[in-house]
C-alpha cells in the first residue's frame, strides 16, 4: 500500500504529549516519562497482543522461549521474525536466514531517513542516533510523528526512547506469555493476532494524513493493493507503493499549478 508522507509539523492535530513550561522547556526525564505514558495505550496494547500471537507461533515451531523473545528484543519487527520463522523451521542456513531477516528490513529504512530529521537534536550523539535507528518500526513510526514536533527539540530523543523501550518490554513479555500460553489458544486467533500491528499501522496512517497529496496516496494504495497482488503477487507492495505514491505525487503538483 502506497505509505503518506510523513505529517508535517504544522499538520500534526494531536494533543501535546507533556506539558511543558512557559519557556517550552523540559528536561530529559520529564521527556522520557512523557514517552512511558504514550506508550502505554493503543500502542501497547495493540503490540502486546500481536506479540502474544508470535509467542504462540514460536512454541509451535519448537523454539525455546529464550530464543522467541530474543528474537522480539533483536529483530523488532513483526514480518522479519516470522521470516526468521519460517526460515528456521524450513532448514534455512543461518547466513541465508540472517540474509532474509534483513532484505525484510529495507522497507523500514525511508521510515528511519524521514524520522530522523525530525527526531535529530543538536547535541544527540551519533552512536545514539543508530541505536534509535534500531527501535523505527510502524507504531513507533507513526506515535513519533504524532507528538515528537510537538516537543522542544532537545527533548525528542529521551521522549521517543521512553516510549520505544516501554514497547519492546511491553511486546518481549508478551512474547513469553504467548509462548507459554500456546496449545490454549485457537491457531486461527494466534495468526490473527499477528496481523493486528498492520491493521492498527493502516488506521494511524489514516489518521495523520493531513495533506492532500497523503490522501490521496492512501486512497490509491487501497485501490491499487488488490490490483497488484493480482496481476504482480511477488512484486505487489513495492509496485503498489511506487505507481500510488508517485501517482499522488503527480497529482499534487498539478493541483499546485492549477491554482
Amino acid at each position: 500500500m502506497a505509505e503518506p508522507s510523513a505529517p508535517r509539523p504544522e499538520q500534526t492535530s494531536s494533543t501535546p504529549a507533556a506539558g511543558t513550561g512557559a519557556s517550552g522547556a523540559m528536561t530529559a526525564r520529564e521527556a522520557l516519562a512523557a514517552g512511558v505514558r504514550i506508550a502505554f495505550g493503543p500502542p501497547v496494547l495493540v503490540l502486546m497482543a500481536s506479540f502474544i500471537g508470535f509467542g504462540g507461533l514460536a512454541a509451535d515451531a519448537g523454539w525455546p522461549v529464550g530464543a522467541a523473545v530474543l528474537a522480539t528484543l533483536t529483530v523488532w519487527a513483526m514480518p522479519g521474525q516470522v521470516v526468521l520463522l519460517g526460515a528456521v523451521a524450513a532448514g534455512t542456513s543461518p547466513l541465508a536466514a540472517l540474509a532474509a531477516v534483513s532484505l525484510s528490513a529495507v522497507r523500514l529504512l525511508p521510515m528511519v531517513v524521514s524520522l530522523m530529521p525530525v527526531l535529530r537534536s543538536p547535541r544527540m550523539a551519533l552512536g545514539t542516533q543508530f541505536w534509535s535507528a534500531h527501535f523505527v518500526a510502524q507504531t513507533v513510526w507513526v506515535e513519533s510523528f504524532r507528538h515528537l514536533p510537538e516537543l522542544p527539540r532537545e527533548a525528542r530523543p529521551s521522549f521517543y526512547l521512553g516510549m520505544a523501550y516501554t514497547l519492546i518490554v511491553a511486546s518481549a513479555l508478551a512474547t513469553g506469555a504467548g509462548y507459554l500460553l500456546a496449545g490454549r489458544l485457537a491457531e486461527p486467533l494466534v495468526i490473527g493476532l499477528v496481523f493486528l500491528p498492520p491493521v492498527f499501522f493502516l488506521l494511524s496512517l489514516e489518521r495523520t494524513a493531513a495533506s492532500f497529496e497523503d490522501k490521496l496516496a492512501f486512497g490509491f494504495g487501497l485501490v491499487l493493493c488488490p490490483i497488484m497482488v493480482a496481476v504482480a503477487p511477488d512484486l505487489d507492495l513495492m509496485l503498489t507503493g511506487v505507481v500510488g505514491g508517485a501517482a499522488a505525487f503527480a497529482a499534487g503538483l498539478l493541483r499546485e499549478r492549477w491554482r
